[in-house]
């Protein structure tokens, strides 16, 4: 067969498999299409994957590495078959890529395929189970059927639409990330020291909250009762001790009331004096024994006593953690805080553990977003939280490098020890310098610095690495009088005279000498088991009479034997036991990791002297004696390295990874630190090093303002080193070339600010402000809700931290109340906001106090406003309500039946599949809910069998009809999980008020509760009731007892009207005041979103990002006010006026972008991608305005991902790039992630900057402004 395919003609490709991960799941099927040579015609062949064996699976691959393939998403199968068998297939034509090029919505083989062929194409789920079935088959000789149609469909398209230049750079890009795909991303084999790390930083605060209670710390109920009890009173388990059970005698009375007649140890004397008692008392009503559990009272801890200051959905004390912020200051609250962060760290980095492969991660890149983006999954590296634990797991392997765009991995020594300046806690205290007495100390800073986009030059010797700005001022000394001097950097002699200071003086007033000298010995040749038990073992007699000097002087007791090996070695061993770990604690652990509290706390001069005799070595060179110091610990070599420089000794730490490496891994990195014995060594001069100040790299900057003007920094970049390129501002540098407008265009050829030019039009003159006021002005108008508020999407409900910024989200229309999916015209994220907090039974918000809400007027005439948040206090019950709910335009026409909506419903409550998934079992108890499915099915007209089985007499109810099976699995999962198409197809109303009949209860005032352990379903159904004009609130019954789901519970009222009231009284302006978040929002047409919080869901105003993408002048009064400027619609239309006036070529290129779209029915690309626009003529003027904004922003966003994606394909593909020196691991937004080897850095990493600078898809176009990349280096992702 292999010989019969003619590769002349396209050959279509296609897999199934088990599952999406292609190195855990296995190949179920291959099915090829192709031209028969003999035949002249068209033929398609099935393959069972372990029919076909692995030789023959060989033979035909290695035949197909020459053909034209034609897939649909063939990245997937690609890289499928090359982890299976290592061949490398090449791809051709993707009609998924046709797709998404030609304008299509719905990308996938089965929607496009009964688009176009009216064919309701599926792909059997037997293909998850490996189990190959004739039906099976059929569906897989389809998929090489379907796709060579939709090539001649879409290649028309293309034609027709002049989009072949725009496929050919998609399909480009799509090449390459394929074999970006390939290399994946190499993370850290430390990853699980820094998930031990984490543990060990966490393990100390969860022993100190386990003194004030012993809880479950990670239970919210049991958090909840300790810290908002009254302080100092006891919280006691609900259970307590368990005691004997006892059995109480209890009579009844004829009105049943219950008198106690006595208690007993046994069953049989309580039964024993019951009939005693009715015998004596033959009159009485009942008597009856009745066991009795007894317990304890048991102390689990004592109260905190906070203030409650926001309650969850169910009304008991919130515990989150964007609640307990507002508590900063109490040790328990600052310790349970800190403990909450580390362990979601340690979880995250498990996450990745999960899914690694040889010690690397194989994220997923998606081109086919409709703005034109790409993104990331499994996992996602656009969405890795900032912690430098998270980001340091994606490190190059020994010997390569990468480059990253922020110079903030310069460290600065604080009491804690080195933080990087970008993630500085600036509640500690810093190290500066005395330039006369040379002294070092700790103290706060008065000011903290950070600039955008600023140029740096790096320096670099022995012991000095610098990475700063021109004019910052540096440290030197002169000469052998050593006179101490500030110069800019630019300034600075680099001659042979010229020193730079590398070490002062620390007088930290300890005078524990012995116990110095003790720990340093225990560093380097003591021993401490798990119980605390210290041992010491030497071979040399040295060390042991130095260590008994040690010991008897500290006055230790020991124990001391004296073992000859086999070999003739003699070991010397002391035993001290328990005795000294009081010497140890704090530090020193175990695995002889020093801390900070060395520094602090130990005799420095003391420890340095004793460390010769013990793990180190000294030599002696021109009459000069340096010890050498040896260790396997990176934390311990870095503890003593800083306690050199903080004693006037400059030292460098050495790698030496030969044992690791011949070992393969069974010998640990060994550390080396030399310093001068005896002498003073603080200055390293300079010896012929310069400084090319014609190259800067343009990164931010960050700084420190000391009380003595100076500070102690660290900056290693001699290690192996990652990084990034990244566009600068690129969506504004385009938006200024599409419109051609000169002083966009004049701010960036100058150099300038794009963004502070605008804001001294629009402020005026902002230079006497202080930075943070400027941030404040910048910000403010932006701010809206937290992190853990929800937005409704496409997919569902996604917390705003969460959101990927491109889903399509639900807007609501105040006029027809109307809610709508659109695209996002803009998604951001602002830090440090005020927030406050609002909760009643139907509404929960937590937003910025500016923030617009939607409320509707109660008093007389009912109508729609917005209203800032802050507003709303003092107003009374009875004049405003929220709007909870509106009403989706759902396509009537796609309802099925109401019988088998309630079918559905039903099934999700009692129904279950069977084994083969050919049947659907209903079974029941109740006699009512068994009439009510007979009669259902009944009117359905559909054939069941009935069976009655089991003690409990349970009615089972089966249906096997293919259409009605086949019609389940379209909208329900096994788990009774909910999908996309129940959404649309299925009658809400009648949806959710047949729930109310299985799985539900109704009560006196028809308020409807349902109840389920699948959230998911839930959610959908909240969202059916949203869409519908009903309110409806999700919360959670939480059941304590083990091995038990969690309960959530639905509650909604069919005859409510969509709206709560609400009393000023419930508006508290103060609440969260004292602590600031990052807030969240996104900008929609209609300017009006739905979100949920607390699972309580409302209509809530969005927040507008400014004249760029058309903001009229009506908005812009709102907007302003956000500024503290009360302006006039007058007022605003002038400033709008201005705006335009300083960008005058603006607003002619944005009706330039609608008249195009309007005459086209697509927008407009320099390189001819269309994004299609079929309502940009509609007589709906609220879609015919969403229509014109796209025609503005997409080309801007999609022009702007095409530079960045051309860079990338340009790099894989480049002839002048060592590939085998040089992996592209993927994009993050703007960016591209390299790993590098470290002898092909320097000259590599200007060619990757001029690519991006460069890329390939501008050849041919006008560029009137630099386009720049900025490039940083670093041993690790997070520096």
């Amino acid at each position: 067969m292999i010989n019969t395919i003619d590769l002349k003609y396209p050959v279509c490709l296609d897999i199934e498999t088990t599952g999406l991960d292609r190195f855990r799941d296995d190949i179920t099927s291959i099915q090829i299409g192709f031209t028969n040579v003999d035949q002249g015609k068209y033929v398609r062949r099935f393959f069972d994957w372990k029919k076909l064996g692995m030789k023959r699976a060989l033979m035909l691959l290695t035949k197909l590495k020459d053909a034209k393939l034609v897939t649909h998403n063939g990245k997937f199968d690609l890289l499928f078959l090359y982890v299976k068998t290592g061949i490398e297939l090449k791809l051709w034509v993707d009609t998924l890529v046709m797709a998404h090029v030609c304008g299509e919505e719905e990308l996938g083989l089965k929607p496009l395929v009964k688009k176009y062929f009216k064919v309701d194409y599926d792909i059997s789920k037997e293909a998850k189970i490996g189990q190959i079935t004739d039906k099976f088959k059929a569906y897989g000789l389809d998929d090489v059927y379907y796709p060579m149609e939709l090539v001649k469909i879409f290649k028309k398209k293309l034609k027709i639409y002049n989009l072949e230049k725009v496929y050919k750079h998609e399909m480009r890009v799509y090449k390459a990330y394929l074999e970006v795909e390939k290399n994946g991303a190499p993370i850290s084999p430390r990853r699980h020291e820094i998930a031990k790390k984490l543990q060990e930083q966490y393990k100390p605060i969860l022993e100190r909250l386990l003194t004030v209670g012993n809880i479950n710390w990670n239970s919210t109920a049991q958090v909840a009762k300790i810290l908002f009890t009254e302080k100092g009173v006891p919280v006691y388990d609900e259970k307590g001790e368990k005691l004997p059970n006892t059995y109480e005698v209890l009579e009844y009375t004829f009105m049943n009331d219950v008198i106690y007649r006595g208690e007993f140890d046994t069953c049989k004397g309580a039964t024993l004096f019951k009939n005693e008692w009715k015998e004596k008392n033959p009159h009485l009503y009942d008597i009856k024994v009745k066991l009795k559990h007894n317990y304890a009272p048991v102390i689990i801890g004592y109260g905190v006593g906070l203030k409650v200051i926001e309650k969850t959905a169910k009304g008991v004390p919130s515990v989150g953690s964007d609640v307990l912020v507002n508590y900063v200051g109490n040790p328990v609250v600052d310790d349970l805080l800190e403990y909450r962060r580390l362990t979601k760290l340690e979880t995250f980095i498990k996450s990745w553990e999960e899914i690694q492969v040889d010690d690397r991660i194989y994220p997923s890149f998606n081109i086919t977003a409709r703005t034109g983006r790409t993104t990331c999954n499994n996992p996602n590296l656009q969405n890795i939280p900032q912690d430098k634990n998270v980001r340091n797991l994606i490190e190059a392997r020994p010997g390569w490098k990468i480059l990253e765009c922020f110079s903030g991995d310069t460290e600065v020594l604080t009491e804690r020890g080195w933080q990087r300046l970008d993630s500085l806690d600036k509640s500690l205290k810093v190290a500066q310098y005395d330039t006369e007495s040379r002294e070092i100390t700790f103290e706060k800073p008065l000011q903290y610095i950070h600039h955008k986009d600023r140029e740096t030059f790096s320096y670099e010797d022995r012991h000095t690495s610098l990475c700063a700005t021109a004019n910052h001022n540096m440290l030197t000394v002169w000469g052998k009088d050593y006179e101490v001097a500030k110069h800019k950097f630019k300034d600075v002699r680099f001659s042979r005279g010229n020193a730079f200071i590398n070490a002062g003086f620390y007088n930290n007033g300890a005078s524990n000498e012995f116990q110095s000298r003790y720990i340093a010995m225990f560093t380097a040749d003591g021993s401490k088991t798990k119980d605390g038990y210290v041992t010491f073992c030497f071979s040399k007699e040295r060390k042991v009479e130095r260590c008994k000097y040690i010991l008897n002087t500290l006055g230790i007791e020991y124990s001391f034997s004296k073992i000859i090996r086999s070999n003739g070695v003699v070991n010397y061993n002391f035993y001290l036991g328990k005795r000294t770990n009081h010497l140890l604690e704090g530090f020193v652990d175990r695995d002889k990791k020093l801390t900070m509290n060395c520094i602090h706390n130990l005799d420095i001069k003391a420890f340095l002297d004793e460390v010769q005799y013990w793990d180190a070595t000294y030599t002696v060179a021109r009459g000069k004696q340096t010890v050498r110091f040896t260790t396997c610990v990176k934390e311990t070599a870095e503890i003593v390295q800083l306690m050199c420089n903080l004693q006037g000794k400059k030292s460098t730490i050495r790698i030496d990874d030969h044992n690791k490496r011949v070992t393969n891994g069974k010998h640990s990195r060994v550390y080396y630190l030399s310093y001068k014995r005896y002498r003073n060594d603080p200055h390293t001069f300079m010896s012929g090093e310069v400084v090319d100040f014609t190259k800067p790299a343009i990164q931010d900057v960050y700084c420190v303002t000391m009380p003595k003007g100076t500070v102690v920094i660290r900056h290693n970049r001699k290690v192996s080193i990652q990084g990034n390129c990244d566009l600068s501002q690129v969506e504004l540098r385009v938006a200024s070339i599409f419109s051609g407008d000169e002083n966009m265009q004049h701010a960036y050829q100058s150099g300038s600010d794009l963004h502070s030019k605008t804001t001294t039009l629009l402020f005026g003159d902002t230079s006497e402000m202080s930075p943070q006021e400027k941030k404040r002005k910048r910000t403010q108008a932006k701010s809206c809700f937290s992190g853990d508020t929800e937005i409704l999407t496409e997919n569902g409900f996604v917390e705003f931290k969460m959101y990927d910024g491109i889903t399509p989200v639900a807007q609501y229309n105040i006029e027809t109340q109307e809610i709508s999916y659109v695209d996002p015209l803009d998604f951001r994220m602002i830090p440090n906001q005020k927030v406050c907090v609002f909760e009643n039974e139907n509404t929960s918000l937590k937003l910025t106090p500016n923030h617009e809400c939607i409320i509707q007027v109660q008093n007389g005439k009912k109508y729609m406003k917005k209203v800032p948040f802050e507003e709303l206090a003092g107003h009374g019950q009875s004049k405003y309500a929220w709007v909870n709910a509106g009403y989706y335009k759902y396509e009537k026409c796609w309802f099925i039946k109401d019988d088998m909506t309630r079918l559905v419903a039903c099934f999700v409550a009692d129904g279950s599949y069977s084994e083969s998934k050919t049947q659907i079992r209903f079974g029941f108890t109740k006699k009512r809910k068994i009439e009510r499915f007979r009669n259902m099915v009944d009117r359905l007209g559909v054939d069941y069998d009935e069976k009655v089985q089991g003690k409990l007499k349970v009615t089972y109810f089966t249906i096997s009809d293919f259409d009605y099976v086949c019609n389940m699995k379209r909208y329900c999962t096994a788990d009774k999980t909910l999908l996309k198409p129940a959404m649309t197809e299925l009658n809400p109303l009648v949806y959710l008020e047949e729930a109310s009949h299985w799985d539900g209860h109704v009560n006196h005032t028809n308020l409807i509760t349902v109840s389920s352990t699948n959230r998911s379903t839930l959610d959908s159904m909240q969202i059916m009731a949203v869409q519908s004009g009903v309110r409806a609130r999700l919360y959670k019954v939480k059941d304590e007892r083990d091995n038990v789901s969690d309960t959530w519970t639905l509650s909604y009222n069919l005859n409510k009207k969509p709206l709560s009231r609400f009393e000023s009284k419930d508006i508290d302006l103060r609440t969260h005041h004292n602590t600031n978040h990052n807030v969240y929002c996104v900008t929609v047409p209609e300017h009006n979103i739905v979100i949920r919080h607390n699972g309580k869901v409302s209509i809530q105003g969005n927040c507008n990002f400014g004249f760029l993408y058309g903001m009229s002048a009506k908005t812009f009064v709102q907007y302003a006010k956000n500024f503290g400027l009360n302006i006039t619609e007058e007022d605003s239309g002038h400033l709008r006026e201005n705006f335009f006036k300083a960008y005058p070529t603006l607003l002619t290129w944005h009706e330039d972008c609608i008249k195009y779209a309007r005459a086209n029915g697509y927008t407009w690309s320099p390189i001819g991608r269309k994004r299609f626009l079929p309502d940009i003529n509609s007589s709906n003027f609220r879609a015919r305005g969403q229509a014109e904004r796209q025609s503005i922003n997409s080309g801007v966003q999609g022009f702007a991902s095409d530079m960045c994606t051309s860079a990338l394909a340009d790099i894989v593909f480049s002839d002048k790039i060592d590939h085998d020196r040089c992996i592209v691991l993927g994009s993050v937004h703007d960016a591209i992630l390299f790993e590098i080897r470290d002898d092909y850095v320097e000259e590599v990493a200007p060619k990757l900057k001029y690519t991006m600078e460069h890329p390939s898809i501008l050849e041919g176009l006008d560029i009137p402004i630099p386009i720049i990349a900025d490039a940083e280096v670093a041993q690790a992702w997070g520096g």
